[in-house]
């Protein structure tokens, strides 16, 4: 279970309510691809450990590894540096043996955190949209760990922007309902103002400046407990027809 700070307590409490109401609070965990990327991990890392052990008599890679932890993938990424700081030329001699090797685990690692960074969960109902009775007041910008993902049909200000789209008779959407689509990140949150270039350009096209993002709600202790959490996610998508729900 992880705990959660709502953004605003109004907007968390009224979507929660809806989807209760409708009989859809429940959010299938999507297949992140941890398996096969771990598993490839371990292997590689194995392969490397034991012959940097065998023929170089060189202990750095000398851990139990656990792909699931992000201190020991910080672990390990600090290592491989190391070894490449150290010894300039051990990717020649490790392709000569093992070709690949030692450029997939740094590609793995980082494949491995990235599986965490946005995660879309969809409801029992993912067409459902909610009335967003709000307005666009509450939308932000910066990073936070629950939003709701714009599944509207439209374009918000801030894409508008993105793409240099300057039409909005027909296509201007800032979330005027809320879908049922739950955005996860599980990475230091922040907020952050509305980039001045955006705020001018909605200004000299007449677009609404808001914020890009319909935040719900951040982690609690995040920066205790990122390690844990990232592995609740890693192993609950392992295992077959899992969900969660809000509370």
């Amino acid at each position: 279970m992880i705990e959660l700070n709502p953004i605003d307590s109004r907007v968390y409490d009224y979507f929660v309510e809806q989807l209760n109401q409708r009989d859809i609070n429940h959010y299938n965990m999507p297949d992140l691809g941890y398996k096969q990327l771990s598993q490839e991990l371990e292997t590689k890392f194995s392969q490397v450990q034991k012959l940097l052990k065998d023929k170089f008599k060189y202990s750095i890679l000398e851990f139990e590894l656990d792909p699931s932890k992000q201190e020991n993938l910080n672990s390990l990424h600090q290592r491989w540096v190391k070894l490449h700081k150290e010894f300039p030329y051990i990717k020649k001699i490790f392709d000569t043996k093992i070709p690949g090797a030692l450029d997939r685990i740094n590609v793995l690692i980082h494949s491995i955190e990235g599986l965490t960074h946005m995660i879309d969960a969809k409801s029992s109902n993912a067409n459902e949209m909610i009335p967003n009775h709000f307005g666009t007041n509450i939308l932000k910008n910066g990073i936070f760990n629950l939003s709701v993902a714009f599944q509207n049909l439209g374009r918000t200000s801030y894409n508008k922007w993105e793409n240099g789209d300057t039409n909005q008779d027909f296509d201007l959407n800032n979330f005027s309902e809320l879908s049922t689509t739950l955005r996860l990140r599980v990475v230091p949150s922040f907020q952050q103002t509305l980039p001045e270039q955006y705020q001018k350009w909605c200004n000299t096209h007449n677009i609404p400046c808001v914020g890009k993002e319909m935040p719900l709600a951040n982690f609690n202790k995040l920066d205790d407990n990122l390690s844990r959490y990232r592995q609740l996610f890693y192993k609950n998508s392992l295992i077959e027809n899992n969900f969660f729900t809000l509370e």
